[in-house]
């Protein structure tokens, strides 16, 4: 087993003290069983697939109405008639 040096604020340690010794365990015996539990939880994330539902993802579509602006291409254009100002 390999040996590692852990810093904790004074809380996480106070926690880590009441709750090795309501379990009769040594600090370092929790702090072991708390890192293998947080590692298999971070390897099991790893392993999920992206989408979780095979089914197709859909949109429901629906009209914004017509376009106001021929060209996107102007920017200044498109801000002036978005902000309701005419531009020339």
């Amino acid at each position: 087993m390999r040996s590692i040096q852990i810093q904790a604020d004074d809380g996480t340690f106070q926690a880590l003290e009441r709750l090795a010794a309501g379990q009769s365990k040594s600090i370092e015996r929790l702090a072991q069983e708390v890192l293998a539990r947080y590692a298999k939880s971070l390897a099991k994330m790893d392993k999920r697939p992206a989408v979780a539902s095979s089914e197709p993802y859909r949109v429901r579509t629906f009209s914004v109405g017509r376009i106001k602006v021929d060209d996107l291409s102007n920017v200044a254009e498109v801000l002036a008639r978005a902000e309701g100002e005419d531009y020339q």
